[in-house]
């Protein structure tokens, strides 16, 4: 017998959901890729063991933010889903509480969960969710890619400035505290591999990083008016 009408369109929007759920993961996984390759020539081509003191945002951090703009933009077209408002300035600023905040459980903790997450997992389907896939994509690749270099101490922070710029700006995309949370985790324990690719690591003082980064915003601000 042929099926009720409520639920034949009830299979055939079950259907179309997970067609697009397929599609999106799709979408991600070329976005990754794609982010993947920039970031590892730009950390393959730079001489970290010698290189000065940071002064600035590394240019790199920049590209691979503007082109996670365009894959929001064209998320935003694909699903014809508004950008949701990002966490409040004030919850955002308490997220991204220094390390030595915390106790030395909860840090290892932290990482270990921050290494344990998993780069293409389960895409949610939203334009929020896809680009936070993508920004997951981007900062395990970061992970692995600190893993085959080797920094000196100027090296190893300038690695902190820019982990610390690119989740100020990686935040824009988020708008709950559990993204949020992992995005500080996983760039923390980018971090954290540098140092112990670091023969005398010395980390730079937090107040320091933070006016690099706020600098660099502005001047990005200014750019875009």
């Amino acid at each position: 017998d042929a099926l009720p009408i409520y639920q034949r369109v009830q299979t055939l929007c079950k259907d179309a959901r997970a067609a697009a759920q397929d599609a999106l993961g799709q979408y991600v996984r070329e976005c990754g890729h794609k982010l993947v390759g920039m970031l590892r020539h730009a950390l393959s081509t730079r001489n970290w063991v010698g290189a000065k003191e940071p002064r600035d945002v590394s240019p790199a951090m920049d590209q691979l933010l503007k082109q996670l703009h365009v894959f929001d933009s064209e998320l935003g077209d694909m699903l014809t889903d508004p950008r949701k408002r990002p966490l409040a300035e004030a919850l955002r600023e308490r997220i991204r509480r220094p390390a030595n905040a915390r106790s030395s459980m909860q840090v290892e903790m932290e990482r270990l969960f921050a290494r344990q997450a998993q780069a293409f997992g389960e895409v949610h389907l939203s334009r929020n969710g896809a680009v936070v896939a993508v920004g997951k994509v981007l900062i395990k690749a970061f992970y692995e890619a600190v893993r085959e270099e080797t920094f000196g101490v100027f090296g190893l922070q300038q690695i902190q400035v820019d982990c610390a710029y690119l989740g100020e700006l990686l935040s824009e995309f988020v708008d709950n505290e559990s993204d949020a949370n992992l995005f500080e985790q996983m760039l923390d324990e980018v971090v954290a591999s540098a140092a112990s690719r670091c023969a005398k690591p010395v980390l730079m003082d937090l107040a320091v990083v933070d006016s690099l980064v706020q600098a660099r915003r502005a001047r990005l601000n200014l750019a875009e008016k």
